[in-house]
Formats: structure tokens, C-alpha cells, sequence
């Protein structure tokens, strides 16, 4: 698991948390009619508690729009059409390359992963079963030809692209 993944998921665990644990105080304070009481007391008596209830909550609410925000970026790859812009999933592209990988080197690449970096730049990782270092650069200097037609092509992408072994 990434540590991008891995956030995501600790993220999605804290509100999915949040939400239950707002339920059960809920809940709690319908039961406990004193209780419900002496928070009300609370609020009427010391409005800067509102406040500060409220700042965390829209602090706590900030956070999470940050972090769910960062968990989407670098997925995507944005190409400029003729007829405008569109975005592509990249598991669309690693499938695409996948497959190239697949048909014209099926002896040499085991597997391959995509990602965006920043500036829109495609990063290309690549499973090299073992080869030995002449037949892995000319492996690299072809594929990467190969893979510049194929994102020319179907997905209209012309930026340089950085294609690179995965370490083993």
C-alpha cells in the first residue's frame, strides 16, 4: 500500500469514526436528559464555547477538505484536444501500456505502473524481469519510443514522459 493510499484510507476511517461517534453522543444525550441539560447550560451560559466548537469543527472540516483533496491528485492526466480538454484516469493509460508491454516485450516486462508528477509530466515504472544492462537500455530507449506513438496516438499526450526500472 502507498502512503498516499494509506492516508486516504486513514481519512476515510476518521470521518466514517466522526460520524458514528456524533451519533452515539447523540443518541447519548436524547437518553440522558441531565446531560443534554447541562451541555445546553453550557452554550447559554459561556457563548465563547459555541465559538470554539464551531472553529474546531470548521478547522477539523478544513482538514479534511484539504487531505480529500491531496488523495485525488497526481490520478489524472489532463490533455489538451482540439476540441478542448479532457481528463483521463490513470489506470486507463497503465492499462493501455500494460498491454503494449504485453504484446511487444512479453518475455522481458512483467508489469508496469503510471503515474502523474507535477507539472502534468507521465512517469512510467517498469517490472524488468532479469536482463542484462546493455539489452535493459536498449529495452528502455525502445519502449520508450514505442510508448511515445502509442500516448501520441490514442490519448493525443506529446509532453516528454519519464519511463524508468522499478528497483527490484
Amino acid at each position: 500500500m502507498r502512503l498516499r493510499e494509506a492516508v486516504a484510507s486513514a481519512l476515510h476511517l476518521l470521518v466514517v469514526l466522526a460520524f458514528f461517534g456524533l451519533s452515539f453522543v447523540s443518541l447519548l444525550l436524547v437518553r440522558r436528559s441531565d446531560w443534554m441539560q447541562a451541555v445546553l447550560d453550557c452554550l447559554n451560559n459561556t457563548p465563547d464555547a459555541l465559538y470554539w466548537t464551531a472553529a474546531g469543527f470548521g478547522v477539523i472540516g478544513l482538514f479534511f477538505l484539504w487531505g480529500f483533496h491531496g488523495i485525488g491528485r497526481g490520478r489524472y492526466l489532463a490533455l489538451q484536444m482540439e476540441s478542448g480538454r479532457a481528463t483521463i484516469d490513470s489506470k486507463i493509460v497503465r492499462l493501455a501500456i500494460e498491454e503494449c508491454f504485453k504484446k511487444n516485450y512479453p518475455a522481458q516486462v512483467s508489469g508496469a505502473s503510471v503515474s502523474v508528477a507535477k507539472g502534468k509530466r507521465l512517469e512510467v515504472a517498469l517490472d524488468l524481469k532479469s536482463l542484462p544492462e546493455e539489452e535493459e537500455l536498449q529495452l528502455l530507449s525502445d519502449a520508450e519510443s514505442k510508448l511515445q506513438d502509442l500516448l501520441q496516438t490514442q490519448f493525443g499526450y506529446r509532453e516528454p514522459l519519464s519511463l524508468f526500472i522499478r528497483s527490484r
